[in-house]
């Protein structure tokens, strides 16, 4: 397990997930918890929040840089764009968590579930280009 420096608030996110998904399971070996967990990817499609933010490092990237692109404000990246994400789309990402709320026969019980495609990954700066080339085909105006 590596984490970062703890002056960096990225690495306090992480560690009080990891902290929390540690828990529940010593709960669940312990106490019989019964627990599901559910790791979402960043999920994309229509009428999903559309919350945009000055914030440095906003998870909402995918609004941000809708945001840059129909306001003509630059996408900004940080440290380069560098950092990788997988990309669902909503209504799949949806269908997945239904099928695990169902939970037949508990197949899903005290078990931990990433909801997204990890081949359908690419960095922030690719998204920024994929973004602007299909904005700019299909919406801007000469």
């Amino acid at each position: 397990l590596i984490m970062g420096p703890v002056k960096n608030h990225r690495w306090i996110y992480a560690s009080a997930k990891q902290l929390l998904e540690r828990v529940l399971h010593a709960y669940g070996l312990e106490e019989g918890l019964n627990y599901t967990i559910i790791r979402p990817f960043n999920f994309v499609g229509p009428s999903i929040d559309y919350l945009p933010s000055e914030k440095e490092g906003n998870p909402r990237v995918f609004s941000h840089f809708m945001n840059g692109l129909l306001y003509g404000t630059p996408l900004q990246l940080v440290d380069g764009g560098t950092n990788l994400r997988g990309y669902t789309y909503i209504d799949d990402a949806v269908d997945c968590m239904m099928r695990i709320l169902d939970n037949p026969g508990g197949v899903c019980d005290q078990q931990i579930f990433n909801i997204g495609k990890p081949d359908n990954e690419l960095s922030i700066k690719e998204m920024a280009h994929i973004m602007k080339d299909m904005f700019n085909k299909h919406f801007k105006q000469e």
